[in-house]
């Protein structure tokens, strides 16, 4: 993807193909579809159960898509069965109790909205940050994507760490922290040419009631990797995960830092 990138504190970012450029408008984080709440949805009774579920099911991806958290919720309530096929869709376990299942989603879906809430949104004040989400779980208890309720805290990092046969480059094309792209790639003839675009950037630093990192270079679980699927359901298929971790040979048990990513 050939690239033109202006400058300045708010970039914009054009395509370019042939001798034509088209800019790329990018999704404005200060910005969210409000959906108003359904209390009825007449005429559901007379389908079958599985054309429900269809139904709800456009329903629950289009409040995801318009970042109606609190809206995915509500949808938990409708039936057993919908609950657990949504849990199956987005944890991929078969074997739980509803009400873990109830739970873990309801819990997931407030993460989902502090996010938004207290980081995409929020006018941004530094080039790189970092959000740090922190578990209500205490040290030595196992940690869960659906564990980190607190408020989100965002922190400086230095910069990110590239790859020396590429260049990479973060611009704001908006006031918020949401309002970021990332792109890598090398400049040739005065046009970037991009290898890969990603949008919103978020590096996430998990930490336990201590302040102490969770996660080590060596993988995170499952749950993990389908939690950060959902992320990028939700924010966008071009939102870049990366999440801080420890470096594998270390064996100090307070690491509060590291300056290593790990790429989802």
């Amino acid at each position: 993807m050939d690239l033109l990138i202006s400058q300045g504190d708010q970039v914009s970012v054009w395509q370019v193909e042939g001798d034509q450029a088209n800019r790329i408008h990018f999704r404005p984080f200060q910005e969210r579809d409000l959906c108003p709440p359904v209390d009825e949805i007449k005429g559901l009774g007379y389908f079958p159960p599985e054309i429900m579920e269809q139904i709800l099911t456009l329903v629950f991806d289009h409040y995801l898509a318009t970042l109606n958290f609190d809206l995915c919720s509500d949808l938990f309530k409708f039936s057993k069965s919908f609950t657990s096929t949504l849990y199956r869709q987005i944890y991929g376990q078969t074997d739980v109790e509803f009400f873990k299942q109830y739970g873990r989603l309801y819990r997931t879906f407030q993460i989902l909205e502090n996010i938004y809430d207290q980081y995409l949104s929020v006018e941004s004040e530094m080039k790189y940050s970092c959000m740090k989400l922190t578990s209500i779980n205490h040290r030595g208890h196992k940690h869960q994507p659906w564990d980190f309720m607190h408020d989100i805290v965002i922190a400086p990092i230095t910069g990110i760490v590239v790859d020396l046969t590429d260049t990479q480059l973060q611009y704001n094309y908006g006031p918020c922290y949401g309002d970021c792209i990332r792109v890598s790639g090398v400049f040739r003839d005065g046009l970037f040419k991009a290898t890969d675009l990603t949008t919103p950037v978020l590096n996430i630093m998990m930490v336990d009631s201590f302040d102490t990192l969770i996660h080590s270079n060596r993988g995170l679980n499952r749950n993990y990797i389908n939690f950060f699927k959902l992320i990028k359901k939700a924010f966008g298929p071009d939102t870049g995960v990366y999440v801080m971790v420890k470096e594998d040979d270390d064996e100090n048990p307070f690491i509060t830092r590291s300056d290593v990513f790990m790429e989802f």
